[in-house]
This record gives structure tokens, C-alpha cells and sequence, in this order.
């Protein structure tokens, strides 16, 4: 969903469609021409930017020198505004001052309107405070040289429509308290908007990262969009936090991806999403719904203890061969029978796509919660049940062999006793003995003993507990195979 934005001051068709040609899996700088970049204003004509860097633009070269220039500009930010700061907000900004914040007089307002007219040709004349009592801070088809806003506090709404940052771009613990419009801006270089906190909608959609994107610890406190982004480089949101719905739909990642540790506590769109490199989703968690329909896994991509609370959507998709699903905690299937048919096609696909993949092991995980999900649908569970018990839907070997053990052992002690008691048949020489040879031959079908054993006149109690035992043991013994075969084919 797009952010509704006042009119912009120019509407220059920055980005063209040539800005998105992919060559190979990259996208490079040079993709923006000349004359496109020269339609856009730069940002000294926005009395909003000189608001923004008063002492001085940072050039971007000398670290040091530039930390003292930003946190000066900073200090001058936060002051135009102080009487709307709250009290928690203001003790958090006089941490980081370099010295104590107030509000400026107004006699310094008038010094600022002055030297802010300064700045500007003969004939523009701005007001300060007309300028903070707007709603909104526009730097709609502007270029912005190299800029650092860390730890900046903004209060109004921001539009950054097709916005052209020729320079690294540093919004690291920036704070957006109102909804921010980053749509189709293009981020020539690194892009840092770590540990930044978005209090509101935020849209990136169509933005270009022509570089690395850092989204390290970034919190999205409203509703993300990076729709039809295009991430040329590193793109990392590495533990970052998507409190409501986010949207990745048609995004491009030429590079590694970086989703380790996020949280999405709503739904989150990845649909039709190319990833072009490596991808992390490693201890993610998805309190929600995720879709992954359509999308191109084109290299390893690892979804390695990451907790799904329900059944994630990867119809039409292409997975990579080297997809990494251990210690994934999965959903329990929920009893109700709509949800189990979504769950049912869920897993349905999944098992499909590993098997495209010929990663078997994975193949055999998603049958099982298929299973599970298609004897909710079909409310029959009994030869459902018996399987999972017996075999783990085919993909324990060791437990097959474990009831076969525990029938020897139960039906050598029937045997033995229905031998030894006083209305048996014919007393054998030793019970003990024969009724060990008895069990281990119905344990062990296709072994050719059972003309010795059975040719001594015995019970029809003892026959059928052999019948019992015999079928029990065949029936072991097929799981015993299917298991082998599951472990151990190739295709």
C-alpha cells in the first residue's frame, strides 16, 4: 500500500526503466544517465536541507572531522524543535549532545531567518517558524550529495520521492516518528539505516540500492514496504524487527541477502521475489503467515532454526539444491479442518520441490506433515496413526526393529507359559527353549524353520499367537524396507 503524499514540487521521471536493467544478476551506477540526474534539483534548494546540515555539509572523508560537523548540525535539529519533544525524547537527545539543549529565542529565530535568506537568491523569502509548523518535510526529485543524519529525531512526515543519493547515505539510529516515503529513490552508494526506529509506515518500493543496504536492527514499528525494490549489493536486516505487515513482493536481490534474527509479527510478502545469491533466514521468526509464491531461490539459502508459526506458501517457487531446513520449528497442526487444507497443500508443495531438488530426507519431513494435515482433512487416522507410530512416516529404521524386539520378547513369555501349564498338550522336553525357537521363527518370517518348529504337535491357542506374532513381524519387517529404501535412494 502506498503512503498518499502531497504534490510534489517537480514531477522528473528520475528513475527510468533503463535504471533497472539487469545485467547478469547486477545492476550498476552508471544505469542513471547524465541528463535524468540532471533534472533533479539539488538538495541546497530546499531550505529544509540547509535546516538539516546549518554548520556545514560533511564531505564524507575525514571521519573525525565529520562527527563533530553532524553532531553540531544535529544539536541544531533538535533544537528547532524542542518544545515538541516530549520529556522521555529529551533526555535521550541531551545524551548525545555536545552540550545541554533548549529551545532557541526568538531573538536566534530571527538571526536563523536571516541567515537562511542569506543562502538563497534575492526574492525567496522563508519563515522558520512557518516552515516547522508544515506537516510535512519534502525533498520530493532532489540530489543529495553525501549526507549523515545518524541519530537525527524526526517529527513530521518525510518524502523522499525519486529522491537521487549520489553519496553514502547514513540514517543509523535515526528516529522517524511520522510516516516516510522513500519511493523509487536511488541510494548510489552505502546505504546505513541501522538500528533506525520507523514509529510509522515506511515505503521503499522501487527504491534502488545500487550498493550495500544496512538494515542491521532496524525497527519497523508499522507497516514495511520494499516492493519492487531492486538491492544490487549486500542487502542485510539482520535482526531487525517487522511489527506489522511487510511487503517484499517483486523485489530483486543480486547479492547475499541478510534476514538472520528478524522478527515478523504480521504477515510478510516475499512473493515473486528473485534472490540472486545467497539467502539467510536463519532464527527468523514468523508469528504469521509468510508467502514465498513464485519466488527464485538461485543459490543456498538457509532456513535453519527459524520458527514458522504456520505453514508457509511456496507454490510456483524454484529452491535451490543446498536449502538448509535444520532445527526448524514448525507449526503443530491446528485441528481445524480449513486450516488443515491450506497446511495440506503447504506441505504438498514442499515435499514437491525437494523432490524436484532430489533432497529426499527434507522430501520425506513435509510427507509427513502432509499426512498430518490430510487426516484432519479426512478424519481417518487409524492406518495414519499406525505409521507415524510404527515408522515415523517411513523414516525411522530403529524403531521398527524396537517393536520387533519388544513382540520376540512379549510373545516368548506367552509361549512359555502356555507351554508350561498344566492342560498343555505335550510336555516338551525343554519349554524354555522351544518357546524362544517359537518366537524367533514368527519374528523372523522368512527364515526356513518353520518345519522343525511346528511339526511337534502344539496347541490351536499357540498357532494363533504364531499368526499374530507372524503378521505383527511382517508387517515390521516392510517398514524396516520402506525405511531403508527412504534413507538410501538415489534418483
Amino acid at each position: 500500500m502506498a503512503i498518499p503524499s502531497p504534490t510534489c514540487q517537480k514531477y522528473t521521471n528520475m528513475i527510468k526503466s533503463s535504471h533497472y536493467t539487469i545485467i547478469g544478476d547486477h545492476m550498476t551506477n552508471d544505469q542513471i544517465s547524465e541528463e535524468s540526474n540532471e533534472e533533479l534539483l539539488p538538495a541546497s534548494e530546499s531550505p529544509w536541507y540547509h535546516l538539516l546540515t546549518w554548520y556545514g555539509e560533511p564531505a564524507g572523508i575525514d571521519p573525525e572531522g565529520d562527527e563533530y560537523l553532524v553532531a553540531r548540525n544535529r544539536d541544531f535539529w533538535h533544537r528547532l524543535w524542542w518544545n515538541q519533544f516530549g520529556s522521555q525524547v529529551k533526555e535521550k537527545l541531551q545524551e548525545i549532545a555536545l552540550e545541554p539543549l533548549e529551545v532557541f529565542s526568538d531573538f536566534e529565530i530571527t538571526d536563523i531567518n536571516i541567515e537562511l535568506n542569506k543562502r538563497f537568491p534575492p526574492g525567496n523569502m522563508f519563515d522558520v517558524s512557518k516552515l516547522l509548523s508544515d506537516s510535512t518535510i519534502n525533498f520530493c526529485d532532489l540530489r543529495f550529495p553525501f549526507v549523515d543524519f545518524s541519530e537525527y529525531y524526526f517529527l513530521k512526515q518525510m518524502i523522499f520521492d525519486r529522491t537521487h543519493f549520489v553519496g553514502r547515505a547514513y540514517f543509523n539510529r535515526a528516529h522517524f516518528a511520522s510516516w516516510v516515503d522513500f519511493r523509487e529513490v536511488y541510494f548510489s552508494y552505502w546505504t546505513d539505516f541501522r538500528d533506525a526506529y520507523f514509529a510509522n509506515w515506511v515505503d521503499f518500493s522501487k527504491a534502488h540500492f545500487a550498493e550495500y543496504a544496512d538494515f542491521w536492527e532496524t525497527h519497523f514499528a508499522d507497516r514495511a514496504n520494499f516492493r519492487d525494490g531492486h538491492f544490487a549489493g549486500l542487502a542485510t536486516f539482520r535482526g531487525s524487527y517487522f511489527t506489522a505487515w511487510t511487503d517484499f513482493g517483486k523485489a530483486h536481490f543480486a547479492d547475499r541477502a541478510d534476514f538472520r534474527s528478524c522478527h515478523f509479527a504480521d504477515w510478510v510478502d516475499f512473493r515473486e521475489v528473485h534472490f540472486g545469491a545467497e539467502v539467510q533466514f536463519n532464527q527468523v521468526n514468523f508469528e504469521f503467515s509468510v508467502g514465498f509464491q513464485n519466488t527464485r531461490f538461485k543459490s543456498t539459502t538457509d532456513f535453519s532454526e527459524t520458527n514458522f508459526d504456520k505453514s508457509p506458501k511456496f507454490h510456483g517457487s524454484e529452491l535451490y539444491v543446498n536449502t538448509r531446513w535444520h532445527d526448524v520449528t514448525w507449526p503443530k497442526q491446528s485441528s481445524d479442518k480449513k486450516q488443515a487444507v491450506e497446511d495440506m497443500e503447504n506441505w504438498g508443495t514442499l515435499k514437491f520441490l525437494m523432490n524436484q531438488v532430489m533432497r529426499h530426507d527434507a522430501e520425506l519431513d513435509f510427507h509427513a506433515k502432509e499426512l498430518e494435515a490430510r487426516k484432519v482433512v479426512t478424519g481417518k487416522a487409524f492406518i495414519s496413526d499406525y505409521y507415524r507410530e510404527f515408522s515415523d512416516y517411513g523414516r525411522s529404521i530403529a524403531r521398527p526393529f524396537i517393536f520387533l524386539g519388544f513382540s520376540f520378547v512379549l510373545f516368548f513369555f506367552l509361549s512359555w507359559m502356555i507351554k508350561t501349564m498344566p492342560f498343555a498338550f505335550s510336555e516338551p522336553a525343554s519349554p524354555f527353549v522351544d518357546a524362544l525357537m517359537f518366537s524367533a521363527v514368527n519374528s523372523l518370517p522368512f527364515m526356513p524353520l518353520f518345519k522343525h518348529i511346528y511339526a511337534e504337535t502344539i496347541t490351536r491357542l499357540e498357532l494363533f499367537i504364531g499368526a499374530v506374532q507372524y503378521s505383527f513381524s511382517l508387517l515390521m519387517w516392510f517398514l524396516v524396507g520402506l525405511a531403508v529404501r527412504n534413507r538410501f535412494r538415489i534418483k
